[in-house]
């Protein structure tokens, strides 16, 4: 057992010894059933037409069919800054800036949207926010999650990387196109001065995990796995689940 302490750490890190006996599949899979984004789109409406905001590589397009239940029905728009590896799975798919650009589909044209680490790296937040509500249909939710304000005051991603701790970012300016980290009643109200009711909102942790992840990425030196178990850990992203009214 080591120990890894920083004086931004809200505790000493501990890392086992001994790799997990699980494999790096079976935590990868362990930790998205869990996860708010999986269950967002793995639960969203039967045959619902969603909006993938930062697509990235598509990943939402692989979940349709990767662990139960597949979800064949459920029709993918995307749209980034660049066309990812997988964005010919999608239905439509739009390489554009999100900051202060109407996007490109009519009024209340989607059932849900989903947004992961996006909001963070514009300057015209609100109008982000007010353009989802113009897509969806009424009943229509969007996931958003972004950095916590907290991960403004973690260590930085090279702290972690001299201790053998592989991370991707961690210390929210680690990510020098970030703009501003938004704390859970400033995420909260953005989406309601939208027009939105918030449904859930929260931190995103897997504390049963946390350890392991930690344990087999440092044994493997995962960058996955090891941000997998930092992001829980420290508590590094939040998540707003949000819905237009009805009538």
């Amino acid at each position: 057992m080591r120990t890894i302490e920083h004086p931004q750490l809200p505790g000493p890190l501990h890392i086992g010894d001994d790799e997990p006996s699980l494999s790096r599949d079976e935590l990868i899979a362990l930790y998205w059933h869990h996860h708010p984004r999986f269950r967002f789109l793995k639960m969203a409406p039967r045959a619902a037409r969603l909006l993938d905001l930062g697509a990235g590589s598509g990943g939402l397009a692989v979940w349709k069919q990767w662990q139960a239940p597949a979800r064949p029905d459920l029709e993918l728009h995307g749209c980034d800054l660049q066309r990812g590896e997988y964005a010919a799975r999608y239905a439509a798919f739009h390489v554009l800036d999100f900051d202060g650009v109407r996007l490109p589909y009519p009024d209340g044209f989607f059932s849900a949207a989903l947004s992961s680490h996006v909001i963070e790296h514009l300057r015209d937040q609100e109008h982000f926010a007010r353009e989802i509500h113009r897509v969806l249909q009424p009943g229509g939710r969007v996931y958003i999650e972004t950095p916590t304000e907290a991960s403004c005051r973690f260590p930085p991603r090279e702290f972690f990387l001299r201790a053998q701790l592989p991370t991707t970012t961690i210390n929210f300016f680690d990510d020098h196109t970030h703009t501003r980290a938004l704390r859970g009643p400033e995420l909260t109200g953005l989406f309601e001065r939208a027009g939105f009711a918030t449904c859930e909102a929260g931190v995103i942790r897997t504390p049963y995990l946390e350890e392991v992840l930690l344990a087999k990425a440092a044994a493997r030196q995962d960058e996955e796995l090891g941000s997998y178990g930092l992001w829980s850990k420290l508590g590094f992203a939040h998540y707003g689940l949000f819905e237009k009214p009805r009538g």
